[in-house]
Parts: C-alpha cells; sequence; structure tokens
C-alpha cells in the first residue's frame, strides 16, 4: 500500500524550455502586468496562489496561446501526459464596446499612448467612472478550466497561467483590450472615420462660404450700396441671430447638402456686422 506522504512529496516532472518569468524583473515590469499580479494576489487562496506560482516560477508551463478572448495553456504536472488550461474572457457587449472606442477616441491622452504601444494610466479609473470595468473580476468574469483531477477551482495549474499571463500582458498593452473583444485596429478604425467625416464638413463649411461669397456679389445684393446710416434699428445686433429663420426652418425646395440654418445664420450674422459698421 503507497502512503499518503509518497503523493504529498511526489512533485511535478521537469520540463526544458518552459516559459518563466524574468530572473530580475520577475512577472511584471509594465503599471498594467504588476495590476494582474496585484488583482490575482488579492484572493484568499493562499496556498494555491503559493503553488501555482511556484509552478510559473518553475517553469512548469509549457505554453500559451491567446486568440480572441480565449487562452489555451500546457501545464506540465506530476503525470506523464501535461494538462490543459483554458481560460475565457467576459467579452463586452456592442453597447459596451462602443462607448469604450467612444472615451478613447475623444481624449488624446488616452488614444495617444494606446497608439505608441503602452495602455494609459488614465483608463481604467475613466472606464469604471462609466461602469466599465478593463481588467475582470477573476472567477466571476473569467471561466476557466483544467484536466487536471483537482477538486479545488482555481488549481494550481490554472494559478501558473494566470501569473504568467503577466508577461503576454507586458509584451502586448492592448492586449487587456482584445480579451474583452476590441482591438487597436477597431479603434484606428474609428479614428480614421472621424477624421474623414471632418474632412467631409470642412469641405462642406468651404462649400457654404463660396456659396455666401456668391451672394455678397455687388450684382447680386444692392445692399452694399445703401445707405443704412438713418436706420436706428441698425446700431443694434439682434439679442438671437437669425431667430425667424430658425423658427421658420428651411425651406420646402431648398435641396442642397449645405444646411440652409446654418447657412442663413452665416449671412445674418455678416450683414448685421456689416450694417453695424456702415452705421457708425
Amino acid at each position: 500500500m503507497v502512503s499518503n506522504n509518497w503523493f504529498m512529496s511526489y512533485g511535478p516532472r521537469s520540463v526544458q524550455g518552459g516559459i518563466k518569468p524574468h530572473p530580475n524583473k520577475g512577472f511584471a515590469t509594465t503599471w498594467w502586468g504588476k495590476k494582474w499580479i496585484e488583482i490575482l494576489e488579492s484572493f484568499q487562496i493562499t496556498q494555491r496562489l503559493l503553488n501555482g506560482k511556484r509552478y510559473a516560477k518553475d517553469g512548469q508551463v509549457m505554453e500559451i496561446d491567446v486568440k480572441g478572448n480565449k487562452i489555451s495553456a500546457i501545464v506540465q504536472g506530476s503525470r506523464l501526459t501535461p494538462y490543459e488550461v483554458i481560460l475565457e474572457f467576459e467579452k463586452w457587449d456592442d453597447r459596451v464596446k462602443s462607448k469604450v472606442v467612444d472615451i478613447i477616441t475623444s481624449n488624446g491622452y488616452l488614444l495617444g499612448p494606446l497608439v505608441t504601444g503602452e495602455l494609459p494610466r488614465e483608463l481604467a479609473p475613466i472606464l469604471m467612472k462609466n461602469k466599465i470595468k478593463l481588467f475582470p473580476d477573476l472567477f466571476k468574469e473569467l471561466k476557466t478550466s483544467c484536466t487536471c483531477p483537482s477538486s479545488s477551482k482555481p488549481c494550481k495549474h490554472i494559478i501558473a497561467v494566470l501569473y504568467l499571463l503577466a508577461l503576454e500582458f507586458d509584451r502586448d498593452p492592448t492586449l487587456i483590450l482584445n480579451l474583452r473583444g476590441l482591438s487597436l485596429a477597431e479603434i484606428k478604425k474609428t479614428v480614421k472615420e472621424e477624421r474623414e467625416e471632418n474632412k467631409q464638413d470642412k469641405k462642406l463649411d468651404i462649400e457654404q462660404r463660396q456659396l455666401l461669397l456668391k451672394l455678397l456679389e455687388k450684382d447680386s445684393l444692392c445692399l452694399r450700396e445703401c445707405d443704412l446710416s438713418k436706420l436706428e434699428s441698425i446700431s443694434k445686433k439682434p439679442p438671437v441671430n437669425a431667430l425667424n429663420i430658425k423658427r421658420l426652418g428651411s425651406p420646402p425646395f431648398w435641396r442642397s447638402e449645405i444646411d440652409f440654418i446654418e447657412l442663413m445664420k452665416e449671412i445674418y450674422k455678416y450683414f448685421s456686422d456689416w450694417a453695424q459698421d456702415k452705421s457708425v
């Protein structure tokens, strides 16, 4: 009969070329990698954390593969056949993703670092203010599985992979976003589309001004030759620019892409300024 002490002393099989943390820098060097370790070590599963950390340090994790929001890993334990570990992050839904993209693209101090390869420290608290978590609640928003026979969940093999995931975060600052279902490519695409829209807006603005200049040509309007000095009402600007136009709205015959109300507001403002200059 084999004693229980034999099982307790029997350690994992040694691995050649397993994944290990940096000998001097540890599991993480960036703030986001360290944040991940901080979250992991906040759980009150002391012995399993110690065992998993030892597995990670000793290089028992043979392989880590990230695809979409899933991470698959191979961990060598005490048995001949290595164990398969699966981690699955909870993806943001489309509404949340859209909100995150809007927050990032509207803040240069968030977008700039991301594009240049850094996760801005301000991102997590800003998202939290909008009730969005950048880092998931481990073991609540993170699904885990391991092929080992252990009844403890998470087991030391899962914890070993979670520790080494900090190395992956260090290497790719956008990985946490990818695991949430949002890629940097999507963010860049949105920025590009917004820039194209801005170009269109500027083009329309130029077209509006060109049309306004045509309307203000000497032969188009007689008002340039009018003596307005006798009109007392001109000495004051109206409190609201183009108020009647705003009330009436665009005429049904208007077919231009140029916004009628905005154009008329600009024309009203021009004549208001011009008339004041004439009446002085």
